[in-house]
């Protein structure tokens, strides 16, 4: 459940009728960002050592031939 959608929910117990949309308005006046949960997982300590090795054995590649 989204943060708007509980506060939407709250205010309704309360007896205030509000929109959700009127709550993401206000919520994003008030400066609250929204960003999606990340949907894949950051690079492990693995992925970087591979990553860091493979860079260390080209860096002396000559990338414009």
């Amino acid at each position: 459940m989204t943060q708007s959608k509980d506060m939407t929910n709250q205010l309704e117990r309360r007896g205030v009728v509000v929109s959700e949309r009127t709550v993401c308005r206000r919520l994003n006046e008030a400066g609250a960002r929204y960003s999606r949960p990340m949907s894949k997982a950051l690079l492990t300590e693995h992925h970087r050592q591979n990553r860091l090795r493979w860079a260390q054995h080209h860096k002396a590649t000559d990338w414009n031939q």
